[in-house]
């Protein structure tokens, strides 16, 4: 399709205008292809001062003699080398790079006006140079038998056996046809002769012999600069007579051989073939190779020509290493010098080595637009999977290739899974199931991940751990991994300590990313390790969240993930699924660690107290007290304390959401309950009386980010059973006091005027409720994407750098430092929104991670930098001031001091 093709090239950045003043505002690496074409056009110029090969090295060995005089420039043998080299390493786009240079060269005639005549450096000769592209050649492929010379002249006998055929009309053709066809007779016997001789042993050889292979030689150069005049006069269209139909011009036949560095058998016998029998004014070799292969394929040959020339057994010990050492150093000498006359360095032309796709590589659409890598990349894998890596890290992101092969062949990869667009175009209708094609894109990411991603980067020991943990069912493999990842240490694993087992393990979330921080902090490259597990992780979790928002049942048509007897509803398992990976809650001990420790005051001998996660181990109840009067003798007293007591429902809801883990003596329990009670002593007219909320569980957790992904966690019915308990339990307060005052002055209330009372709280209640505010049109939103493990893990890793930098929390502020830590998370989310909303990415495909997060009941009633919140932050801190007080274990400080 149109809209999947892209030309890949690279702008220099902040040099695009330049770049197109320069006419070639299209291909792959300009300023590759400028240098290249400069050193062709300047040995043009060198070579036409009509110089053969024998006269450039007399007057190199003679250049001293030549100083003096005016009319002869002092030129150096090596200038006039024909062989340009791509250098780069593996992947780095050098056959892409002589390919489009190739096309570059190919136009370069029809295209002078636009840029050719910018980049001449032969203008005072004002010819039109045209240059003929010989099929590529693929070095690394040939085998041993085949010759890299006579490939070369079996092509360009193709060609002309397809010009002869285009022109053999033409009687103007047939004695230049001919002299050609005589030419390559002659150049492959005479090439044939020495290639045979020298296939013998030279010791068995005569003088004669010897005289004639290396006439042979000669001539079979002489007779190739033959051929190479009348064949390019053929292209040209020449006749025999030396008249060209059209202007006159100057033409040149490009040859290109690719990986010459990878044949290691013979890739430094093909360049000496080259440079002995291409050198010529109208042949340019382009090649392709890794500079630091060459070198070694080169000093190979010389070493191994060198070593003969010892005796066998005729040194040992120091004397041979001696000799050992001289022969390397000599044979290094020879190396550098023969490839630096073969190579020039003006004839090197260096390709981006390492990692080359930065920030200043550009991918040009068809329209002309222009956008980074990682921005292509990151809406690629948007449009085919839904996923939102990480696209705010200054660092590269482990999604993108690391050369221009590798980005080529993960474009391809990407371009042959189904878009959103072709995925969803069926939606409503009658038996489509988007699922099914969104799976089979699912699948095959997972396997590019395991498969490709994961073998190219993970060493031995770092794939026993990430294969240990992908083998694991999904349903328990986060816990698997956290419990695998704690033995893997500093690229050791130890297998003896390995436990195969999570059973007595409290899985939580943060623990996850906990291990996935300290991978690579002990040994940098064990990076590797935590980038494969990120991004194993959150293709799984991403399907199955796109699984819970849309996928039926397992009787729908295409989805065949269970079997007949099976019909749990397909929704419901991908909803467990993600309650797993979420674990008993969201936080834990390593976000806790980045926060400020909390500071009371007045209490200075008493250690400063956590306040990001912190487990009550203790068996007494958390209580929360308050004090106001209490007036109940009339109707509007009643009315007025079922007020101030359902004003405190928001309070408990978004409390109750920062608790996990609940434990009684009976064990694990479902909901955080809360009874109202009133305090003991205290009379219906008193003032200063007091009502205490008491949870009814002993043992629980604290999270500060406990409320993430209870949407998710939490059973359907749990807010409603949540709420009524609190209705029941005020009401029963209530009740308790009516009962008390009825016995003090025998005043019976009406069972009409309960139910009345039972009902307004009820509705008061659910009237303050922070969840009367929850958009029922998206009951399927996950307001923090936990799911997205790359994408919460970085933005959360964010936030933890963030609050490592505050400092200690003033215990009266500690509602509003909370509300700190959730706009730190919404600045974070908001700068990832951003990043992909200047992508380009179209409004219905933007993760929207910010709008979703300021949907959240909890953050909306607490309130962040940007939401007005519905609670009182004075009550609320009061909340939360009295559990952490109750809940942390105070240590006397004796010595220490805690400065203000």
């Amino acid at each position: 399709m149109d809209k999947e093709r892209y030309e890949l090239h690279v702008v220099a950045e902040g040099g695009a205008e330049e770049c197109s003043d320069l006419g070639i505002n299209y291909p792959l690496y300009i300023n590759c292809y400028h240098e290249a074409l400069g050193a062709i056009l300047k040995n043009i110029d060198l070579m036409e001062e009509g110089y053969s090969r024998e006269q450039i090295r007399q007057k190199n060995r003679n250049k001293n003699r030549f100083l003096l005089r005016s009319d002869i420039s002092d030129i150096n043998c090596s200038e006039f080398a024909n062989i340009i080299a791509f250098i780069g390493t593996r992947g780095s786009g050098k056959t892409t790079a002589i390919n489009e240079f190739c096309d570059i060269l190919s136009r370069y005639g029809k295209e002078e006006e636009k840029w050719g005549k910018r980049l001449s450096y032969n203008k005072k000769h004002g010819k039109q140079y045209r240059f003929w592209i010989m099929p590529p050649i693929d070095a690394s492929v040939l085998e041993a038998k085949e010759d890299l010379i006579e490939l070369i002249w079996a092509n360009m006998f193709q060609v002309f056996e397809a010009e002869f055929k285009e022109k053999s009309g033409m009687s103007n053709y047939e004695e230049l046809s001919k002299k050609i066809m005589k030419e390559f007779n002659e150049v492959y016997k005479n090439y044939n002769n020495v290639g045979h001789s020298e296939k013998r042993e030279v010791l068995g050889e005569s003088v004669l012999v010897k005289l004639k292979n290396v006439s042979s030689s000669l001539k079979t150069r002489e007779a190739f600069e033959k051929l190479i005049k009348n064949f390019l006069d053929m292209l040209d269209g020449k006749d025999e007579y030396g008249y060209y139909r059209g202007n006159d011009g100057d033409s040149f036949l490009v040859i290109t051989v690719d990986d010459l560095d990878l044949n290691l058998e013979k890739g430094y016998e093909m360049l000496e073939q080259m440079h002995k029998y291409l050198f010529n004014r109208r042949i340019i070799v382009l090649i392709a190779v890794d500079y630091g292969h060459l070198h070694l394929l080169s000093e190979k040959y010389f070493m191994e020509s060198l070593m003969p020339k010892i005796p066998s057994g005729a040194y040992n010990g120091q004397k041979a290493y001696e000799e050992f050492g001289n022969i390397v150093r000599k044979a290094k000498k020879l190396n550098d010098d023969y490839l630096l006359k073969v190579l020039p360095l003006s004839n090197r032309i260096y390709l981006s080595g390492g990692n080359i796709i930065s920030k200043q590589i550009r991918i040009s659409e068809l329209d002309g637009k222009e956008e980074t890598v990682k921005a292509f990349i990151l809406k690629k894998i948007v449009d085919k999977t839904l996923i939102y890596y990480d696209a705010c890290g200054k660092k590269k992101h482990f999604c993108l290739p690391g050369t221009i092969r590798e980005l080529i062949s993960y474009n391809q990869f990407l371009n042959s899974l189904y878009s959103m667009e072709e995925i969803e175009e069926g939606k409503g209708r009658d038996g489509y199931n988007p699922m099914y094609r969104y799976d089979q894109n699912h699948d095959r990411f997972n396997y590019d991940i395991t498969d490709r991603m994961a073998s190219q980067v993970l060493n031995e020991e770092q794939l026993d751990v990430f294969k240990l943990i992908v083998q694991r069912n999904i349903e328990r493999r986060a816990e698997y991994a956290v419990n695998f990842l704690r033995y893997y240490k500093g690229s050791k694993f130890e297998y003896e300590l390995l436990k195969d087992s999570v059973d007595e393990v409290e899985y939580r979330y943060g623990d996850l990313l906990g291990e996935i921080y300290d991978i690579g902090r002990e040994d940098y490259y064990d990076k590797v390790l935590s980038h494969c597990i990120l991004a194993s992780f959150t293709s799984e979790m991403v399907r199955e969240y796109y699984s819970y928002c849309n996928r039926r049942s397992d009787s729908d048509e295409g989805d065949k993930s269970g079997g007949a007897g099976n019909r749990e509803d397909a929704r419901q398992r991908a909803k467990m699924r993600l309650a797993n990976f979420l674990g008993s809650t969201f936080g834990g001990e390593w976000f806790e660690e980045g926060m400020p420790k909390a500071i009371l005051r007045s209490d200075k001998n008493k250690m400063p107290l956590t306040i990001g996660y912190f487990g009550k181990s203790n068996e007494e109840q958390i209580s929360i007290e308050r004090e106001f009067p209490l007036d109940i003798n009339s109707q509007k007293g009643v009315k007025k304390l079922i007020g101030d007591l359902t004003s405190y429902v928001p309070y408990l809801e978004c409390i109750s959401l920062l608790f996990s883990n609940l434990r009684n003596s009976s064990g694990k329990v479902d909901i955080l309950k809360w009874n109202f009670k009133v305090k003991s002593g205290i009379t219906v007219k008193g003032s200063g009386s007091k009502i205490i909320m008491i949870s009814e569980v002993e043992k629980m957790d604290f999270d500060l980010l406990g409320f993430v992904g209870r949407e998710i966690k939490d059973a359907p019915n749990m807010k409603e059973t949540f709420l009524n308990s609190l209705c029941d339990s005020i009401y029963e307060c209530i009740e308790e006091l009516l009962s008390s005052e009825s016995k003090q002055h025998n005043k019976q209330y009406k069972k009409q005027q309960l139910e009345e009372w039972e009902k307004l709280v009820k509705e008061e209640a659910n009237a303050k409720s922070i969840w009367k505010a929850e958009d029922k049109g998206n009951e399927n939103m996950v307001y923090l994407p936990f799911y997205n493990l790359d994408m919460t893990y970085n933005v959360m890793k964010r936030v933890r750098n963030r609050t490592k930098e505050d400092s200690g929390v003033e215990l009266s502020d500690i509602a509003k430092y909370f509300q700190r830590v959730y706009s730190y998370i919404a600045e974070e989310l908001g700068k990832e929104d951003e990043a992909y909303i200047n992508m380009g990415i179209p409004e219905q495909r933007r993760p929207k991670l910010l709008e979703k997060f300021y949907c959240c009941p909890f953050i909306k009633a607490f309130g962040c930098s940007d939401v007005k919140g519905s609670l009182d932050v004075s009550v609320l801190n009061d909340f939360i001031l009295q559990i952490v007080k109750s809940t942390n274990t105070s240590i006397d400080m004796e010595e220490q001091d805690i400065e203000e």
